[in-house]
Formats: structure tokens, sequence, C-alpha cells
């Protein structure tokens, strides 16, 4: 009596093993997928919240246009400081102390001219250096 009953068992474990007919108390077989909701946006649903963001936005790039324009405007002292470096790695202070006064009071003369180019330039425009062709590009005609 045993065999009647293995016979069918081993041919649907053979058919469930091809791929032919799934196994009929498969439990997951049964079940119904459930209803996602819907997704959730990243932008804030407040108005406020929108007007902070673009308040914040609009600081940023206030804060930026500040500091590439300080930036800008501090070239000439960038450019005194870095040929003020050069005359001293250059320069041999045992010999020609005259030579070294008027390197630093061309240095002087022209980054006077670069900061205050535009306001002052009558009372420097007799020192006898070079006018620049704008305001803040004395240290350009090198």
């Amino acid at each position: 009596m045993a065999e009647p009953l293995a016979e069918p068992l081993a041919e649907s474990l053979a058919e469930s093993s091809a791929g032919t007919q799934p196994i009929a108390n498969d439990p997951v077989a049964g079940l119904i997928d459930i209803a996602l909701p819907q997704p959730v946006s990243l932008w804030p649903q407040t108005w406020p919240l929108r007007i902070a963001i673009a308040l914040l936005l609009a600081a940023a790039i206030v804060g930026l246009w500040r500091v590439i324009h300080r930036w800008r405007v501090n070239q000439y002292r960038r450019e005194a400081l870095a040929e003020l470096s050069r005359i001293e790695r250059t320069f041999d202070f045992n010999k020609a102390p005259a030579e070294l006064v008027a390197r630093l009071s061309v240095l002087v003369r022209r980054t006077a001219l670069a900061a205050f180019g535009g306001r002052s330039r009558q009372p420097v425009r007799h020192l006898g250096i070079p006018q620049p062709q704008c305001g803040r590009s004395a240290f350009r005609s090198r």
C-alpha cells in the first residue's frame, strides 16, 4: 500500500522541480500585493519654509559676492607683499643701501597709486611714476 502513494508524490516532486507546475501548498502564492504610498517629496510643503530657503540662498549668493569682491579689491596688497618678498630674497643687505631705499620707495609709491588711484592721483602725479591706465593696475605694467 505504500507504493501507490509514493508514485504520485515522486511525480509531483519531479514536476515541481522541473518548473512546470507550482506546488499547491506554497504559502507565498496566495498573498496579495500591498498598495504602496505615494513617494514623499523632499521639497518643503509650507510656504514659510520655501521663503526661508530662498532667503538663505540669496544670503549665500551675497556672501559669496562679497568674498570675491574683497579678494579682488585687496589684490594690490597681495602683489605688493609678493614684490616685497622678492626684494628681500634678491637684495644683498650689506651692499648699496641706497638701492634698497630706492626700490622700497618705488614699491610704496606704486602701492599708494594702486590703493588710492582715483582719489589722490593729483598729489602723487609729480613723483615720476608711470600712471596706470585704470585704478588698480599699477602692478600690471611690468
